[in-house]
């Protein structure tokens, strides 16, 4: 369990590191199979996400609570370009909160190249509709599932273009 609503400095990194573990493991494994002319990694797609990131500050069982605010989603394996961040998050001290409580929240970007940014009209927020879309492209059914293509692109930078 990732979910340290209680003793976060105990727990949370260890759990980390034990998923994050499996994970790599899960990866060898796929790395190590043979397929084709590479191996099984090669012919598979990887994304790897929760629902919700963590607060910042602990909260008064020395846990963190879920945070909306902002995520990551971790791509790779087949037809992903690898080696690129696109986003960025940002703390808020208590001191310029608007609510008095530390927070951890997305930054935008520009949606042409997936760099930082607040320069108008190209600056977006991500949202878990982009991430369907980037998945959506990947299998060639962009636009088609439901989601507005204008409102809600692709995400820049993430998929390989050959």
């Amino acid at each position: 369990s990732l979910d340290t609503h209680a003793d976060h400095e105990g727990n949370h990194l260890r759990f980390q590191a034990a998923i994050w573990d499996r994970i790599a493991s899960l990866l060898r494994e796929f790395k190590a199979i043979p397929f084709g002319t590479g191996s099984l990694f090669d012919a598979t797609t990887f994304m790897v996400s929760s629902e919700f990131a963590r607060t910042p500050a602990l909260d008064g069982s020395k846990g963190k609570d879920h945070n909306g605010l902002t995520n990551s989603v971790l791509f790779l394996g087949k037809g992903i370009q690898g080696g690129r961040v696109v986003g960025a998050s940002q703390l808020v001290s208590r001191a310029t909160s608007p609510t008095g409580d530390p927070l951890h929240i997305a930054s935008p970007f520009d949606i042409h190249t997936g760099l930082p940014t607040t320069d108008r009209p190209n600056a977006r927020f991500l949202h878990p509709e982009n991430v369907a879309q980037t998945v959506a492209k990947l299998f060639g059914v962009e636009g088609q599932i439901g989601i507005p293509l204008d409102a809600y692109p692709a995400i820049p930078g993430i998929l390989r273009t050959e």
